[in-house]
């Protein structure tokens, strides 16, 4: 189903001679077939070690925040464990200053190639595994498309890429919650057929007030919300202000950063 919120903006304007040259050449020199996707007016390179759709059960997390994403323009955007880069050249289309994140370097290649082909800037980039590399700055919204799978991985891709649960999710949350500026706020998908009282439990160790601000469905992955969570202020305690469904299960962890 489609949402829509204040902080929608209109799709480019059709792809000029140039673009579409690059693009033509950028998909047949850079990527297999199966690797090259159009997403909502962009078109996208996934490189060979990137999660794609596919490999998240036909669910993609990134793509689910791109689309639903709440932010203005100006703001200063941490994307992370950025991959391709759907949620940061959509913060960067919105007019948002955007600094993208990956542990690995392939992802941020395919980040610049995507912001070629899309005739845009390309957000600033880091190379880091943690976030050591934006210690000491602020920003006005985190977005984490953290890609959460239920149960045993399929094959060797999965086994490379899925850990779960993640030792270090509590460790970054706290570090998250470090970076934001007064006011600023984590925007963060988990599939509600997880167990959601298992995320409660992790934003609210990390000392975050989080809500479920949207709610969609995937046929292969069902109900998935998007979190909106802040560090508290004056006084306020931590913990969920809005009531969310939680499910059983066991939630996994793609390795993103």
């Amino acid at each position: 189903m489609a949402h829509q919120n204040r902080y929608s903006s209109p799709l480019p304007d059709p792809l000029d001679g140039l673009r579409a040259r690059r693009i033509r050449r950028a998909l047949t020199s850079n990527a297999p077939s199966d690797q090259a996707i159009q997403w909502n007016g962009f078109h996208l390179l996934f490189d060979e070690g990137l999660p794609t759709p596919a490999a998240c059960h036909g669910f993609c997390p990134a793509s689910f925040l791109a689309r639903n994403l709440q932010v203005r323009a100006g703001e200063r955007i941490l994307d992370l464990g950025t991959g391709p880069g759907l949620v940061a050249l959509e913060a960067t289309r919105r007019g948002a200053r955007v600094t993208a994140m990956d542990w690995q370097q392939e992802a941020l290649a395919t980040l610049r190639r995507n912001a070629l082909m899309a005739g845009m800037e390309e957000p600033e980039l880091r190379h880091e595994d943690g976030l050591g590399r934006v210690a000491g700055e602020r920003f006005d919204v985190v977005t984490w498309a953290a890609p959460f799978l239920r149960g045993v991985p399929r094959g060797p891709r999965e086994r490379r890429l899925l850990r779960g649960p993640d030792p270090d999710f509590l460790e970054t949350l706290r570090g998250v919650r470090d970076l934001l500026d007064r006011g600023g706020r984590l925007l963060l998908p988990f599939p509600d057929r997880d167990d959601s009282s298992w995320l409660h439990s992790q934003l609210e160790a990390a000392e975050f007030r989080f809500r479920p601000i949207v709610l969609d469905a995937f046929p292969l992955v069902g109900k998935v919300r998007l979190y909106q969570c802040w560090a508290p202020t004056d006084g306020a305690t931590s913990g969920l202000v809005a009531a969310g469904e939680a499910l059983s299960g066991t939630a996994w962890l793609l390795r993103d950063r």
